[in-house]
């Protein structure tokens, strides 16, 4: 296709479409790109980690529901076996809400996390959350009178905490000593919980 300009001759440039069979083998070759790098972090994880690792303790913050789904995330990643939580039922389920739980638990199962919580408030007719049962998951109920809005995680040398949906925010401190202290009190309570 050509034109003139100024008496001269030019040639458009022709445009075509690739096929959708072109779009799919991009997309499979992409995806074989991210599982090898995958892959790669996996077996490369512990070297990595004890590169950055410092024994100064760490605090992140998170805001909004947002950050706390991010917050979530980091309990599936750390290569904990297991979580334990303080869990303040009716709140976290207004911060947090049932489909990002549902999406979580369904995370949790791939990455055969087990759970045990105490739950601090027992909802009327319910003994889950999860709409799939319970996989690798152990609950109490706290006693009488021990009612925080605001819950806690432990994960490794790791401890979350999540506010309320009040104030909707959370923090994870990533101290050896922190961790140890809460999971002495997060023992306790369990004790006591039926």
């Amino acid at each position: 296709m050509g034109g003139l300009i100024n008496g001269g001759i030019f040639r458009l440039p022709i445009f075509a479409v690739s096929g959708v069979d072109d779009l799919v083998r991009l997309v499979k070759e992409r995806e074989e790109h991210v599982g090898i790098l995958a892959k790669t972090l996996i077996r490369e994880r512990d070297t990595l980690i004890k590169h950055i690792e410092s024994v100064e303790p760490k605090i992140k913050f998170y805001e909004g529901k947002s950050g706390l789904t991010q917050l979530l995330g980091d309990f599936l990643w750390s290569g904990a076996t297991e979580i334990v939580s303080v869990w303040p039922y009716h709140e976290m389920i207004a911060v947090l809400g049932t489909e990002t739980l549902e999406e979580f638990n369904r995370k949790r199962i791939r990455h055969k996390i087990a759970l045990r919580t105490v739950w601090t408030d027992k909802p009327k007719g319910k003994e889950r959350i999860w709409k799939g049962g319970d996989f690798k998951v152990e609950r109490r109920f706290a006693p009488r009178g021990f009612a925080p809005e605001m819950g806690y995680t432990l994960y490794g040398d790791k401890v979350a905490f999540i506010s309320s949906h009040e104030e909707l925010y959370g923090f994870i401190v990533h101290s050896k000593d922190f961790a140890k202290l809460q999971k002495a009190q997060f023992e306790m309570l369990w004790r006591e919980s039926k």
